[in-house]
């Protein structure tokens, strides 16, 4: 299994939802989360990871990776690309 590896800045307090989901599919008929069809990470999840904010460096393994994993209130779709495995987000700098 192919490991995609993010490093983020988020702080996150200053976001009111704050996940990833690993996504392999796609409802129209429904609206924001519940378009998406897939698992939620528990590893990236405001809710459910308490230390997310010092875990700048979080290893997407917890499922296969022939989906895609998708970070919500950034709305980033993030794909595994060989010559790149680690993505960086900047935007709140």
């Amino acid at each position: 299994m192919a490991n995609l590896i993010i490093e983020h800045n988020f702080d996150p307090d200053q976001f009111m939802w704050l996940w990833a989901k690993y996504a392999f599919g796609f409802n129209p008929k429904q609206h924001c989360t519940n378009s998406i069809k897939g698992k939620y990470s528990r590893k990236f999840s405001k809710p459910n990871n308490p230390h997310l904010k010092s875990e700048t460096r979080i290893a997407f393994d917890e499922m296969s990776l022939n989906c895609t994993p998708i970070l919500r209130d950034r709305h980033i779709a993030l794909t595994i690309h060989p010559s790149s495995p680690t993505i960086r987000d900047n935007q709140r700098d």
